[in-house]
């Protein structure tokens, strides 16, 4: 279905015609029928967009959700409180697809979602929750557990201490919890950190020692390198300049492969629809250049950088927010020169306190 037919469908939902549609929205008359073969600048979409309550990503066949909030309601949903991988773990799922010779497309065809919906998954900017994540996995033949096994982020059922295995089971969790938890309690004690009252463990039924007095043996998952975090990017004299330094956090290598990262922190609630919140960090690579309808940041006039949904064409750019109490801000023509493209955001890394 192309936008043309897109666009129709939906005027046949909401029982308008093509020429209502076009007076409406201050289109030509005749004008709609053209998208069939090109298409329109952004904001003319944008007028179609809104008059549809739906986003242009939908308009234009890159997802399957008519807007943003209906988007991330479908993938947020009640998560599994082991699993806190919202946003990274498309990117391991994305090594298995691509080891086994796996289209996007047939990933999309599956799960009866877009090319570009599996594509922000596994780019780590659409939030991805344990019972789609386990959907996705099963499709490639896996699981939530086994492709946490394979990169060295938890532990198999076997390495289990028995006594624990059994009062993980008697607790009534399932496999994919009980590898995870005792991972993170393994971790612990590596870091010499496990909290005060917390049971001694057996390996096995006739070694008595306590769990911290074991000493196990690790293996490195990847390469790591440590990455900015910033609270203001502005445009300076001779460049961007990075305000609000606010620490360091660790990167992947093996998610993200790129040089010019930072992380922004993010403010206010314009992006709550894609399920970017206050606090979350954004990692961001500087570029000039982002993908039409991708997260960028953008600065306006000089002001502080915004983190937005990036429409650009020859004759627009459109700034998109996904919550819906904040309009989009288009600039036409010489406007756009007030906008600055500096960066393309890579990936959403929750803030859970």
């Amino acid at each position: 279905m192309n936008l043309f037919h897109r666009i129709k469908a939906l005027c046949d939902e909401k029982d308008v015609s093509m020429s209502r549609l076009e007076q409406d929205t201050s289109l030509a008359n005749g004008s709609i029928r053209k998208w069939e073969k090109a298409i329109p600048s952004a904001d003319r979409l944008q007028k179609v967009a809104e008059y549809f309550n739906v986003s242009m990503d939908y308009l234009l066949g890159k997802t399957a959700f008519k807007k943003p909030t209906e988007l991330f309601e479908h993938w947020s949903g009640h998560n599994n409180p082991y699993f806190e991988s919202l946003f990274d773990f498309g990117g391991l799922l994305k090594e298995v697809r691509e080891a086994q010779g796996i289209s996007q497309k047939e990933v999309s065809e599956a799960l009866n979602i877009t090319e570009s919906d599996v594509d922000d998954i596994e780019e780590g900017i659409l939030p991805l929750n344990y019972e789609w994540a386990e959907k996705y996995a099963n499709f490639l033949g896996t699981s939530v557990m086994q492709v946490f096994i394979d990169n060295g982020m938890c532990d198999s059922l076997d390495d289990i201490p028995l006594e624990l295995l059994h009062h993980y089971q008697e607790q009534g969790m399932s496999e994919t919890e009980m590898a995870i938890a005792y991972t993170k309690i393994k971790r612990a004690v590596e870091e010499d950190a496990v909290k005060e009252g917390t049971p001694e463990l057996k390996p096995n039924a006739d070694n008595k020692k306590p769990l911290k007095e074991f000493k196990f043996e690790t293996y490195p998952v990847s390469k790591r390198v440590k990455v900015p975090i910033i609270g203001t990017v502005t445009a300076g004299p001779n460049g961007i300049a990075y305000e609000d330094y606010q620490g360091e956090e660790w990167v992947d290598t093996s998610l993200i492969n790129s040089a010019d990262l930072f992380y922004l922190r993010i403010k206010g609630d314009s992006m709550t629809g894609d399920g970017i919140l206050p606090g979350d960090l954004a990692l961001v690579q500087e570029t000039p250049e982002v993908r039409y309808g991708a997260l960028g940041v953008a600065i306006i006039n000089g002001e502080e950088g915004t983190l937005k949904r990036v429409y650009q064409n020859d004759d627009s750019i459109i700034l998109q927010s996904s919550n819906p109490k904040y309009p989009p801000r288009v600039f036409k023509k010489e406007e756009m020169g007030e906008v600055r493209i500096i960066g393309a955001v890579r990936m959403i890394v929750r803030n859970c306190y």
